[in-house]
């Protein structure tokens, strides 16, 4: 339901209305923040908290295409897929591993698996959530910024005229529902950037023969930046 959502969306954010759509994404995740906050303690509804929580999600999957297909405004060659995609999963393996995205997952772990009465922790409301079966509560997916990188490389598939479908849907979404999938199946929080790379890179660089004509400075970036980055976090725990 969510990819049919973006998959709808994103030829609507051109230069011309982006970036009014980007401050009103603004506006209303100020009005879900603050109007689900001032409502907990007086009213404490399921009810009230999933209306917010639906109108938040909707308004996440708006704001992450926009910043999305922003971003891939900046990609000038295929081949700069390698070291965008490297340096992204590095970045989420290593922040999950022993980075701020550890501390998070523990903090909306002991959330979800408490009472819930008190208002959400702040990065609740930067998450993608659904009903389930069962729970009173929507319950979280992933965080936007998985949203962010799935419309950029779908984005930029698109821009390069490199065909990321599968069905209909970008390879890079499905590699991020698999990776939904094992979280619930394991009960372990899995990093979505590094599944969606797994599923998108081998395509990009198997259909584009540009994909595959690296520069010194890709081989460079593909190399350095996950090493620094995992030596990073290695050095600077979290």
């Amino acid at each position: 339901m969510v990819m049919l959502v973006i998959l709808r969306l994103m030829p609507v954010f051109d230069k011309r209305n982006g970036s009014f759509l980007a401050g009103a994404c603004l506006a209303v995740w100020a009005f879900v923040f603050f109007l689900d906050r001032a409502g907990y303690h007086s009213l404490n509804l399921a009810a009230y908290s999933n209306i917010l929580g639906i109108l938040g999600t909707l308004n996440l999957i708006v704001a992450a295409s926009i910043l999305g297909r922003a971003l891939a405004t900046g990609l000038m060659r295929p081949a700069e897929f390698v070291p965008v995609c490297l340096v992204a999963a590095a970045t989420d393996l290593a922040s999950v591993l022993a980075g701020p995205t550890q501390k998070i997952a523990g903090i909306l772990e002991s959330y979800y698996t408490g009472p819930m009465t008190t208002p959400p922790p702040i990065v609740d409301y930067f998450l993608i959530k659904t009903p389930v079966w069962g729970a009173p509560y929507l319950m979280p997916l992933f965080g936007v910024s998985d949203l962010v990188f799935l419309v950029l490389l779908s984005t930029g598939a698109e821009k390069f005229k490199i065909n990321d479908r599968f069905l209909n849907i970008p390879v890079a979404g499905l590699g991020l529902f698999f990776g939904v999938f094992m979280a619930h199946s394991t009960m372990l929080f899995v990093p979505g950037m590094p599944l969606m790379v797994l599923f998108f890179l081998p395509v990009v660089l198997f259909q584009s023969p540009g994909a595959r004509k690296l520069h010194r400075s890709d081989i460079a970036y593909s190399i350095l930046f996950p090493a620094i980055i995992f030596m990073g976090v290695r050095l600077f725990q979290f």
